[in-house]
């Protein structure tokens, strides 16, 4: 005889999969867009953002799940994200200074640094993230 057995593995972060509403802060600017978040398929606890900031071309960023619940977006770096000529797509570098459970969604401060040659600035993000 032969016998099938499926397996699944779960990934502990998967409660923060699903597409989420946006309204991201900046100093002078404030952004609304749609994100979607997905369990990692091979590291436990890890989700990917499918465009962070709302960058064009921001598709490897991710955060890992704390034991109390709680996302932090690790130090990493996004070559070559956004669109235009210039300074509009440079290098930047992320991370996560808090995270906020709300009753349907969470809310994420990070700074986002801008590391290219000829293209300095930091600023800090305000995004609040509403589950669809």
């Amino acid at each position: 005889g032969s016998a099938i057995r499926t397996i699944r593995v779960k990934n502990d972060a998967e409660n923060f999969e699903g597409s989420y509403n946006v309204h991201d802060t900046v100093p002078g600017a404030v952004f609304t867009y749609t994100q979607t978040i997905t369990a990692d398929n091979t590291e436990n606890n890890h989700v990917h953002f499918n465009r962070f900031g709302d960058y064009a071309n921001n598709t490897g960023i991710y955060a890992i799940k704390q034991g109390n619940g709680t996302l932090q977006i690790p130090s990493q770096t996004a070559v070559d994200i956004g669109t235009g000529t210039g300074c509009n797509v440079s290098t930047h570098q992320f991370s996560s200074t808090s995270f906020t459970s709300t009753s349907n969604g969470f809310v994420l401060v990070y700074i986002d640094q801008i590391t290219s040659s000829g293209c300095t600035a930091t600023t800090t993000g305000t995004a609040t993230y509403t589950r669809q």
